[in-house]
């Protein structure tokens, strides 16, 4: 019966590892995903050894989790999603375990009559005891080094999303600037209509650029960035097209205000102001 009783504590870490991944999914807790994920992964495998037709069974899910997962976010999010899914199934087989336990018992015993073995044939082999080691220690293991990856992954994707949003801002800074040119071409005090609308079409250019920016990308870069990029620079541009739309000139004094705030804040809190 000492394989009854280690298959039994296998299934129940199985399950603690189904547990732990369900917890890191909604907790957002990517060591407990990853290593509830890998545990469950490593689990299934000592589950079906032995039986190809299983085996094959799992395996091809797991290459079709593997796929799609893909394209979603991660292909290893695939294994685990369906490592998770067989694991639920294994809830049963704890139960059967359970319930039958002396059919079990008496079932060995008959099986070790009727083959002429003694009892103690039922002793637990070397590469039971090593599933079992990495069953306990490989989720571990491998999780610290997909935790490295996927930190690595989120670094390469951020710096991408700063440098898109660099990109927006500058044109906007751009158009912008294109625009004051226009309008200090003028010699005389009055700014001829021409003028006011060439430099209210690179307004507009500006300001759809702004909108463009993420803003919650800024605020990850520092916090606040992207709210006061948002709320002064972006509103800024909008109130001076809107009062050289409609010739409101509080529109741009407002206007000019938020600008000189949004100034004034890039100066103070970042290194190199846009």
């Amino acid at each position: 019966m000492k394989n009854y009783y280690l298959i039994l504590i296998e299934n129940f870490i199985g399950i603690g590892y189904l547990i732990l991944f369900v917890l890191g999914f909604f907790t957002d807790n990517l060591n407990f995903y990853h290593i509830g994920g890998i545990g469950m992964l490593i689990f299934m495998f000592i589950m079906i050894k032995g039986q190809p037709k299983n085996l094959f069974s799992f395996l091809f899910m797991c290459g079709i989790g593997c796929v799609v997962a893909y394209f979603i976010s991660k292909w290893w999010l695939g294994l685990f999603w369906v490592s998770a899914f067989y694991t639920v199934g294994q809830l049963f087989g704890i139960r059967a375990l359970l319930k039958n336990k002396e059919q079990i018992k008496n079932m060995n015993l008959a099986n070790f009559a009727t083959s002429g073995m003694k009892s103690g044939h039922d002793k637990i082999g070397l590469i039971e005891i090593l599933f079992f080691i990495g069953l306990l220690i490989g989720p571990y293991l491998f999780a610290d080094n997909l935790m490295e990856n996927t930190v690595d992954t989120k670094s390469n994707s951020l710096e991408k999303e700063i440098k898109e949003q660099v990109m927006h801002m500058e044109k906007s800074k751009e158009y912008s600037n294109q625009g004051i040119q226009i309008m200090n071409l003028s010699d005389s005090q009055v700014v001829s209509q021409n003028k006011i609308d060439s430099y209210k079409e690179f307004l507009k250019k500006s300001i759809e650029e702004a909108k463009k920016v993420d803003t919650t990308v800024l605020n990850k870069i520092k916090d606040g960035y992207g709210t006061i990029y948002y709320e002064k620079y972006l509103r800024a541009k909008e109130l001076e097209f809107q009062g050289y739309e409609t010739g409101n000139a509080s529109s741009l004094t407002k206007g000019q205000i938020l600008y000189d705030e949004f100034v004034d804040w890039m100066n103070e809190n970042m290194t190199n102001p846009k």
